[in-house]
């Protein structure tokens, strides 16, 4: 086995046994062709700290400055190993940037206290009109060489695992019937219809299976189709609810949730005797709706669900009903 591989092993060892492995980042000297010391207006090592910090190392690593005016330059691994001592740290980036008249170039090492070697190298060069993307290639550079140094499979920004909020218009169809056999002999059915919107809140993806939280607010009506067989009667429902759902999501097309919350209630019900004017009856109540679902999602978009809801009437006659309800949304909005 050789020294390189044995050297990854133990970089892999001590930073997966820690928090977060601290690794100072020194003063990049920029020098001409000649190693003399020169000054450009861009600070390169405040950009490559910024920028190291930004990726997500699954938490392993966090990258600290050195600020020049408390060690100087730091051109040696005499030098470097110094720093490592009396900051007590275990690794350090240290190295320079060359600038001729035709190019950039750059060259940035890693040591390693504990090993009292460099462990690893990271180049880059361009040509001398496109520093930006000379300093952009250095630095993924090197947050690809220390992805490879502790063995993770991607490279992620932190920014890459935040899912901003997003808003949505929700819109469905229903279909129940009371199971309350009193009310159940009353209607051959009730059909409806439901629109709202659902916000769904900003939440940590997962490389693999994550959960996410959202916010339904929907109005729907329906209406209740009566058993003229048993009683001549009609039914008008407008219903206003808020929900709040915790969405499991198997990949990025596939999940289940349940949801949570109260609503308010208008039923309108119409009764057509035999010989007689049109009598209706008003009633309003508070419920508690819950609900299971499984979403299909298609693209970033649009989704399609299918959910049961059981809705808990607070009233008189306490009763459930169970709505089965395919619904569409359609993301309208998405934060940064």
């Amino acid at each position: 086995m050789s020294k390189k591989i044995i050297l990854t092993i133990l970089f892999v060892v001590v930073a997966q046994f820690s928090f977060a492995e601290k690794i100072l980042i020194t003063p990049i000297t920029i020098q001409d062709a000649y190693g003399r010391e020169i000054e450009i207006e861009d600070d390169i090592t405040s950009n490559i700290v910024t920028n190291l910090n930004s990726y997500w190392f699954e938490g392993l690593l966090e990258f600290e400055k050195i600020d020049k005016s408390e060690f100087g330059n730091i051109l040696t691994i005499l030098d470097v190993r110094n720093l490592c001592v009396i900051k007590n740290v275990e690794y350090s980036l240290y190295g320079y940037i060359e600038k001729n008249e035709t190019s950039w170039f750059g060259n940035i090492k890693l040591y390693s206290k504990t090993h009292k070697k460099i462990i690893k190298e990271f180049f880059a060069s361009d040509n001398i009109n496109y520093y930006k993307r000379f300093e952009d290639t250095l630095i993924h550079n090197i947050a690809f060489g220390l992805k490879e140094l502790i063995g993770l499979e991607s490279m992620l920004k932190k920014d890459d695992l935040i899912e901003p909020f997003t808003l949505g218009i929700s819109a469905g169809i229903f279909y129940w019937n009371p199971i309350d056999s009193k009310w159940q002999n009353a209607y051959v059915g009730v059909a409806g219809g439901q629109l709202g919107t659902e916000l769904f809140l900003p939440y940590e993806r997962k490389v693999s299976n994550f959960f996410n939280t959202s916010i339904r607010f929907m109005c729907s009506y329906s209406f209740g189709f009566g058993n003229e067989k048993v009683y001549p009667v009609n039914l008008h429902t407008f219903q206003i609810d808020s929900t709040l759902i915790e969405a499991f999501n198997f990949n990025k097309t596939h999940s289940v949730y349940l949801g949570l919350g109260p609503y308010y209630e208008i039923e309108i019900l119409s009764v057509v005797e035999k010989y007689e004017d049109e009598k209706k009856y008003y009633q309003n109540m508070f419920g508690l709706k819950s609900l299971v679902g499984y979403k299909i999602t298609v693209n970033k978009y649009i989704s399609f669900s299918s959910e049961l809801a059981f809705d808990l009437h607070l009233s008189s006659d306490l009763y459930i009903s169970i709505k089965p309800t395919l619904l569409v949304n359609i993301n309208i909005f998405k934060g940064k």
